[in-house]
């Protein structure tokens, strides 16, 4: 049996980490939310053809936060290094293009520190069409040409 591809979302609560497993996967498998505080407590496994797709706490939740960033951090490290055949890719998942203090030291604690910058890394930014606008309507948006999500960087990496 090959390699298998291990591709994991992470980021701050309310990022859209569920919701682009969502649009990933064609169908409302993650469930989502619209606070700001995390809907995810423990990292979710959604197996397709070609990869798997793991959907991770939120980070960075606060002190009204439904997890610490202790906790936060010690479940994604554990599923980084539990991975059988490693990580394939890791999508850190923002939501308005703004880069914080926490999440520039979230970024660099996984892919530089723990991946140790061997794992090729994206980083993806949701462009939030409306706010009251459904999941459906989000699908078919991306089918008709009009994009809310966006890649705006990529880590190289060499091996």
């Amino acid at each position: 049996m090959g390699r298998e591809n291990n591709v994991v979302l992470f980021g701050e609560s309310g990022s859209g980490k569920s919701s682009t497993v969502n649009l990933l996967l064609g169908q409302e498998a993650a469930k989502v939310s619209d606070r700001a505080v995390g809907c995810t407590f423990k990292f979710e496994k959604y197996a397709t053809e070609n990869y798997n797709l793991f959907d991770t706490v939120g980070l960075s939740e606060g002190s009204r936060g439904t997890m610490s960033q202790t906790s936060a951090v010690k479940q994604l490290i554990t599923l980084l290094k539990s991975l059988e055949g490693g990580v394939s890719l890791l999508v850190f998942v923002m939501e308005n293009g703004k880069i914080t203090k926490s999440l520039d030291e979230n970024y660099k604690l996984f892919v530089e520190a723990i991946c140790m910058k061997k794992v090729p890394s994206l980083l993806l930014e949701k462009k939030t069409l409306k706010k009251t606008m459904r999941y459906e309507n989000s699908r078919n948006a991306l089918r008709d040409g009009r994009r809310a999500w966006k890649v705006v960087g990529r880590e190289q990496t060499t091996f």
